[in-house]
């Protein structure tokens, strides 16, 4: 785990040690790696290797890794709630009465802050008085939503943002072939791995941004009504808008910065053959100007229609104001 190495260096000689404490509490931000950290340590307490832990070959790790070790278990809110009820925490709490499979059972309770105050509660007592062979792990967003007496039974253990040169080093080393696009969010990641893998699998961004690029190119050729067509379909999604500009203004903007230095554009080159330098720096303030009008409560078609307007009037050098 890139930029977590304090953290990862205390649960390794926790493992190392192998005398755990009944109770984690990992908090951080959203996407910085708790769960991460919280499988990784769950899977090294498990497991029976003799060597280093997780060995990833004994019986136990392969368990895990299959997603059905008996003494292994995550507790989340159910599909279509936004609350860890008091039913969920009982039935966690009903399994610690059985033998550990091997040495312990691990429990992970995901987002803990969603708990309600009566599943806190169930949780409490058994926190009180723990089981032996029972670990319990906890990931919050929001530690202070939890109840200062689950806090203080649990070894706190803070997963905190990567700064910009780890978030660097996590790109290249998983993302290689995909750099381009991966460091066009890395501002807007704001230093969660996390998020920024989540929006690498989201093609929609991606796709959206391909269309209005070839709805340009099209417009450029005599057709501008497709436009149109364009800032109603963004219009439909929303969340889309913020991405997609991000998305835009990094394609401009890199076309711009190779324009400068008399380098070949890999992508688009249709379009970026029909757009002079002044014209790519316009399109970028353009973007940069609508990226501002997001954060109010403007109309998202009339808004992205002006733009893609905009856009059209600079390309086919025609005077708007």
């Amino acid at each position: 785990m890139i930029g977590q190495e304090k953290l990862l260096s205390y649960l390794e000689m926790t493992i190392a040690e192998d005398r755990p404490s009944h109770a984690y509490l990992l908090y951080g931000p959203k996407g910085c790696g708790k769960k991460t950290a919280a499988r990784y340590f769950a899977k090294a307490l498990l497991c029976t290797g003799s060597e280093e832990k997780p060995c990833g070959r004994c019986r136990s790790c392969t368990l895990f890794e299959s997603g059905s070790h008996p003494g292994w278990a995550v507790i989340a809110a159910k599909e279509g709630e936004s609350a860890i009820r008091i039913g969920a925490i009982r039935e966690m709490i009903a399994t610690m009465v059985y033998k550990p499979f091997g040495d312990r059972h691990v429990h992970l309770i995901e987002e803990g802050h969603t708990m309600t105050v009566e599943a806190q509660n169930a949780l409490l007592k058994t926190l009180e008085e723990p089981g032996r062979g029972q670990v319990i792990l906890i990931t919050s967003e929001r530690p202070d939503a939890l109840l200062a007496t689950i806090r203080s039974r649990c070894q706190i253990l803070n997963v905190p943002h990567l700064t910009d040169e780890q978030m660097g080093q996590f790109v290249q080393k998983y993302f290689p072939e995909d750099l381009q696009r991966a460091r066009a969010l890395l501002q807007r990641a704001k230093g969660s791995p996390g998020w920024l893998v989540e929006n690498l699998k989201d093609t929609a961004v991606l796709e959206m941004s391909n269309r209005i690029l070839e709805g340009l190119l099209t417009a450029f050729k005599g057709k501008p009504s497709v436009l149109f067509a364009l800032g109603e379909a963004i219009a439909k999604d929303k969340e889309l808008s913020e991405p997609l500009t991000d998305e835009l203004l990094y394609f401009f903007l890199n076309a711009l910065r190779r324009h400068y230095r008399g380098e070949s554009q890999p992508h688009q080159q249709d379009l970026l053959a029909i757009l002079s330098r002044r014209q790519l720096q316009l399109i970028s303030e353009t973007l940069f100007e609508l990226k501002n009008c997001l954060t109010y409560n403007m109309n998202q078609r009339l808004g992205w229609e002006a733009t893609l307007m905009r856009i059209y009037a600079i390309g086919a050098n025609i005077d708007v104001k």
